[in-house]
């Protein structure tokens, strides 16, 4: 018997019609006494000894097995003599009735066989009084067995019973669980039953009591939204410690029900977590040691593979509910468990942020929170500057600050000693790495921001510090002096800043060094706030020490120096009064008469050495042998003889020619008006301070000050001439250079707004064609034309003349035709011909510039159209047509020009080497047939060509720049013109729709919706039909604006497409826009749809048309 009653394993588990069935709140009775339902009722639930049928216990959640079930022999009816017995007895008769007048009966699976069933089961219990109770029974036929269906329909129908049939000639009886199917789902989404399910949920939440419990977990078994809505209320509620125990019994938390990160949040988490949260207030032993059950099976499980489940949202939650635990009842392994979940590959900062949250140190043991600490403080080598940590460096950051305190306070000498070791692990074993160089020189030990950003070895150096900080001196006196003496710098700074706090108890390390400090050059800003914090309180045999160390410190002197006796003293002065200025405070004597004696001799003010290490290492600023107010001091002749006799160290931390360049252009900047008659005598300095002069010249403001003006042209004229004489393909700084000051004429003095003085016009003409004369460069290798030609200096000279161009046309020719000089035109015609002018760039250049050029002399363009885009020489003209698509913008008149010549069409055969001009191409293309210059009539249209070629990314652009070009007030006759290339790509695109791309093409023309003035049939069956190939919710903004555009005329078409959406599982979540449909959709009387959507929306969990439902609903109580 049992071996007859199993079912087919494979509609199990792909079409179970139980699983659909039992969604359908209804009360369930079966005749069949096989278990297939039962897995869908809780045990207690399942009813199907005699004495269970009482009439005055029936309940909508239990499952009634009214002829005995498998599981007990002696429940069975099934010979005659027990059907006879069963329905004579006067409880099963009045269990029986009471079904038949409460409910309205569906009989499902019952075939002709056994409609002898039917019938008695009907007539028996009815009573001969009033009309038949009215049932139903789905029953299946073949098509043309309509006779037979009209005969039963009549014959069943005297019993009450409605047959209703459907087809079986395709599935066969299958069909019945695809009819099943539709039926749960028409049920929840158009009555009130899932509202009404909701609330009840909610009711029974808040008052907890056995009935509710049982009715709820039986309610939620068999539905996901259910189920998904009761852990919602239950992690807001006040009463979650209630329904914990039971849930717990019931399998909710087992560990293999927690899903694969790359699904849907675990339902549980947020009521486990609000469970921790209110016994953390109030403290339950018994939840407690549940929820210790919970974790511990969470974190210890492992699938066949023996692999953990990494789910970053439990990880996150388990990681809360731990944090709500007693100290004493958190294990070590979970401090393992959150390493392990922080190296996970799903998590990106989520759990860091987590831990962020909380003071760890309070709520972890000592031994628990220094393993942690370890850990989180571990780098990570990476080439990116600001990830050298295991973690986040804003999360440390974060961690470290709201856990330092209760560390210092309780045991700052094993945090300090793991800093230590992380700062050892990394200047010992990575010695040569940029990380450890950083280490080294990182910024002031005393300052937690230096300005530029959080890093990692800024964290880690300042949290040993503050470590180090809160020990007592005592206990880190020891490591205080083996550190002060260490080979690396980090390790003495940190010394020297420690002892400076703790002045008092271990000034005797600093005062008992055998070296002199002050030779430690990386110590410098430590050591001058040691001195400049504490000198009030030095002793005279201390402030001696120190003047000793200041008067026998080697000092650095500039090559250029050291056979300069007066300069090497001027500069050892000011050396010596960086040391003595901080000692000032002591008021000594001996200290002010030093001081004042250095002075004399250089009485440059001090500058503080504050963030010396920022400057050099992290802004990489250069040092210079000399300051500004040094050069102030000297003639011309001398600030000459410096700057050409200079030579620079190639060590970072010394004076180069970079610094003393940049001091310079200050000096220049801050000095224009005497220096700009010295200009000249600037001609002959080494390239890198010329090019600091012409730096200079671009942050001064001249006005329109057309003396300056003429001497720095005067100026300019003589260095570009040296420039180019002394040019070579070698020599890029000269070449630089040369740009520089090109790109000054061109981007700053033609910028000038009333700069329109003759001479000086001529003067930048006559220097730039001068240049173009004398300077016969290679093309420079670059990644495009353009750039190319930005970074030559033909190109810029070519750029340069199109802008002064501009400008006289301004002053001189703005109502003429023509509106540059012969000669610029002469020039420009002249190198039209490639045997003159070879270089790629003026081809670059022309495409760039070429509305510039149209507006100067459109006749010259018209007739040298094809020569200045050459299709004999295809790398020039692609140089030109690239350079044209991807700098200038769109001009229909050029277009039209072009075209006619057929330079679109070549392009369109063309394989760019930039993708992004292609792209270009093809919004020319596509603006062009918005503006009715093409035909889709027209074979020989660009736009017929474009499409005809079928390629993918091609077609993508096309849909892209429609979408991109969003405009509420695009003129009528473009929107039409947009749904007829809708047309047309919908004709290509099922050409090639076996391809994914061509698929999701379809359904991006879908959001053209939002351009079309008119819903017609067309438009509604193409966005039904490839609204489904919809990846993502959020792609959906434009197709819902679209529709709510066109829902104020055309309601029911618009709910037709929104169903669609539904029907295939795709939920925008545009809630604003959302609202105002579906609120209108009720207004214009479509409620069946508006329901159907609000409940949708519902069974995902997602409430926000909630209020809407109730407004246009009656939900009574379930």
């Amino acid at each position: 018997m049992e071996k007859a009653l199993e079912g087919d394993q494979q509609k199990i588990e792909n079409k179970n019609i139980y699983d659909e069935i039992s969604d359908f709140n209804a009360l369930y009775i079966t005749t069949n006494a096989d278990e297939h339902f039962d897995n869908k009722f809780l045990p207690g639930n399942i009813k199907y000894k005699i004495e269970d049928l009482d009439k005055d216990k029936l309940n909508k959640e239990k499952l009634y097995h009214i002829h005995g079930s498998i599981k007990d022999r002696e429940s069975l009816v099934f010979r005659v003599d027990e059907y006879i017995k069963r329905y004579n007895t006067k409880e099963f008769n009045d269990f029986m009735k009471e079904i038949s007048s409460r409910y309205i009966i569906l009989f499902i699976g019952y075939g002709l066989a056994e409609f002898e069933i039917l019938d008695f089961l009907v007539t028996k219990f009815y009573d001969g009084e009033g009309k038949l109770p009215k049932h139903y029974a789905l029953v299946p036929y073949f098509k043309g067995e309509e006779n037979i269906c009209e005969y039963e329909q009549f014959y069943y129908k005297k019993l009450g019973i409605n047959i209703v049939p459907y087809a079986k000639d395709t599935l066969g009886y299958d069909q019945l669980y695809e009819v099943i199917k539709k039926w749960r789902k028409d049920i929840n989404v158009l009555s009130i039953v899932l509202q009404q399910s909701f609330k009840y949920i909610k009711e029974c939440v808040e008052n907890f009591n056995e009935k509710n419990v049982e009715n709820v977990l039986q309610k939620i078994k068999n539905n996901k939204s259910l189920q998904d809505e009761f852990f919602n209320q239950l992690a807001e509620t006040d009463k979650s410690n209630l329904w914990f125990e039971e849930l717990k019994k019931q399998g909710y938390f087992l560990p293999n029900k927690n899903p694969k990160p790359i699904e849907d949040k675990w339902n549980v988490l947020d009521f486990l977590f609000n469970v921790s949260d209110k016994n953390k207030k109030n403290e339950d032993t018994d939840i407690t040691k549940l929820l210790i059950e919970i974790i511990d099976e969470i974190i210890d499980y492992e699938d066949d593979e023996k692999n953990r489940i990494e789910n970053w949202r439990t990880d996150k939650i388990i990681i809360k509910i731990i944090m709500n635990l007693p100290q004493d009842k958190i294990k070590d392994k979970y401090i393992d468990f959150i390493i392990t979940a922080l190296k996970s590959k799903w998590n990106n900062g989520f759990l860091e942020g987590t831990l962020a949250k909380y003071e760890l140190a309070n709520i972890l043991n000592k031994k628990q929170m220094l393993k942690l600490l370890d850990n989180i403080l571990e780098i990570n080598p990476s080439d990116n500057r600001h990830s050298y940590g295991k973690i986040d460096i804003y999360w440390l950051q974060q961690i470290l600050n709201k856990n330092k305190d209760t560390i210092g306070k309780e045991y700052p000498f094993d945090a300090a000693n793991i800093g230590l070791d992380k700062i050892q692990s990394i200047i010992k074993n990575d010695k040569e790495s940029y990380i450890c160089y950083l280490i080294n020189h990182t910024g002031s030990i005393e300052n937690d921001d230096d300005g530029l950003g959080i890093t990692y070895e800024k964290e880690l150096i300042n949290f040993t510090r503050d470590m180090l900080q809160y020990c007592s001196p005592k206990e880190i006196s020891e490591e205080i002096k083996a550190r002060i003496n260490s080979n690396y710098a980090i390790y003495r700074r940190l010394a020297i800043h420690i002892i400076s706090y703790h002045y008092e108890k271990l000034k005797d390390i600093f005062w008992g060094l055998e070296k002199n400090p002050l030779e430690d050059y990386e110590s410098k800003y430590e050591i001058y706030r040691l001195l400049e914090d504490k000198s009030e309180i030095f002793n005279n045999s201390e402030i001696d020490k120190i003047l000793y160390w200041i008067e026998n410190k080697t000092y650095f002197i500039p090559e250029n120096h050291k056979n300069d006796e007066e300069m090497k003293k001027i500069g050892i002065a000011y050396n010596k009064k960086e040391f003595i200025y901080p000692l000032l405070n002591s008021k000594n004597e001996k200290v002010i008469s030093l001081y004042n004696k250095y002075n004399k001799i250089n009485p440059t003010p001090i500058e503080h050495p504050e963030e010396m290490h920022k400057v050099i290492v992290k802004d990489f600023n250069y040092i210079s042998p000399l300051k500004v107010q040094d050069l102030e001091k000297m003639t011309v002749e001398q600030i000459c003889k410096f700057l050409n006799e200079f030579k620079g160290s190639n060590d970072f931390e010394e004076p180069s020619e970079e610094g003393l360049a940049e001091t310079f252009e200050k000096y220049i900047i801050h000095n224009f008006s005497k220096e700009i008659n010295n200009l000249n005598d600037y001609l002959d300095i080494p390239i890198i301070y010329q090019d600091a002069v012409i730096s200079a010249f671009n942050k001064i403001d001249l006005g329109n000050n057309s003396v300056y003006i003429e001497r720095m042209l005067d100026f300019l004229e003589k260095l570009s001439e040296k420039f180019y004489i002394n040019l070579n393909s070698e020599n890029d700084c000269i070449k630089s250079s040369l740009i520089s000051l090109i790109r000054f004429m061109d981007d700053y003095l033609l910028k000038i707004d009333n700069l329109y003085y003759d001479k000086v016009l001529k003067k930048i003409k006559y220097i730039l064609i001068k240049i173009l004369e004398n300077v016969k460069e290679e093309d420079v290798v670059c990644s495009d034309y353009i750039t190319s030609a930005l970074n030559t200096i033909r190109g810029n000279c070519y750029i340069a003349l199109v802008k002064y161009s501009l400008k006289v046309a301004k002053v001189k020719f703005s109502n003429e035709e023509i509106k540059w000089e012969n000669d610029v035109k002469e020039l420009f015609t002249h190198n039209l011909d490639k045997e003159k002018e070879t270089s790629l760039n003026y081809s670059a250049v022309l495409g760039m510039y070429l509305p510039q050029l149209m507006y100067l002399d459109e006749q010259w363009v018209v007739q040298n159209i094809d020569r200045i885009f050459d299709k004999k020489l295809e790398e020039y003209w692609k140089a030109t047509m690239e350079s044209y698509l991807g700098y200038s913008r769109f001009y229909l008149d050029i277009y039209i020009l072009m075209k006619e010549h057929n330079h679109y069409e070549k392009g369109l055969k063309t394989n760019f080497n930039d993708k992004g001009i292609n792209e270009r191409l093809i919004k020319h293309v596509c603006i062009g047939y918005l503006n009715g210059e093409e035909s889709l009539e027209e074979k020989t249209s660009l736009i017929v060509k474009l499409l005809d070629k079928q390629e993918i990314k091609s077609l993508e652009y096309v849909i892209e720049f429609i979408l991109t070009s969003k405009n509420e007030n695009i003129d009528t006759n473009i929107k039409l013109r947009i749904k007829e290339l809708w047309v047309k790509l919908i004709l290509v695109l099922e050409n090639n729709s076996e391809y994914e791309e061509a698929q999701k093409l379809l359904f991006e023309l879908c959001q053209w919706i939002y351009f079309i003035d008119v819903l017609d049939e067309d438009v509604v069956m193409w966005v039904k039909k490839y609204i489904k190939n919809c990846r993502h919710n959020y792609e959906t903004y434009w197709i819902i604006k679209g529709l709510l555009k066109h829902g104020i005329k055309e309601p029911n078409k618009v709910a037709d497409i929104y169903l669609v959406m539904i029907e295939n599982e795709i939920y925008p979540r545009y809630e604003d826009e959302i609202r105002m449909l579906v609120t209108m959709f009720y207004n214009n009387g479509l409620k069946k749809q508006a329901d159907e959507i609000c409940n949708s929306y519902l069974s995902k969990g997602m409430k926000f048309l909630q209020d809407i439902y109730y407004k246009f609903n009656k939900v009574d109580k379930f």
